[in-house]
């Protein structure tokens, strides 16, 4: 993926998307849905995104996804737990937990 392309957000959803509609086909053998996708932010908090995410790897959990999908196992392994950790981090918890 080119980041310094203007539309990186667009080409990243238009990926997920096909993802998804991947994992639908291997789960209830539908068809794919053409999607032109289009970058458009919306509010929301960290933990409301992170849990989106959550929700978004789990339908993707079907079939040879898990194992095959650089881009599953991207955002499972790398960007869940540090996005996580950012979080927890950022918490008025964390900064009130003894150190130690």
């Amino acid at each position: 993926m080119d980041f310094d392309d203007a539309n990186w957000q667009t080409h990243l959803g238009q990926k997920l998307w096909d993802l998804n509609q991947l994992a639908l086909g291997y789960r209830y053998g539908d068809e794919k849905i053409a999607l032109h996708y289009t970058f458009s932010p919306f509010p929301a908090t960290q933990v409301q995104a992170f849990k989106a995410l959550q929700c978004f790897l789990y339908q993707c959990a079907e079939g040879d996804i898990p194992e095959a999908s650089k881009l599953y196992k991207f955002f499972d392994e790398v960007v869940t737990l540090r996005w996580a950790e950012a979080i927890i981090i950022r918490s008025k918890e964390y900064d009130d937990a003894e150190w130690g």
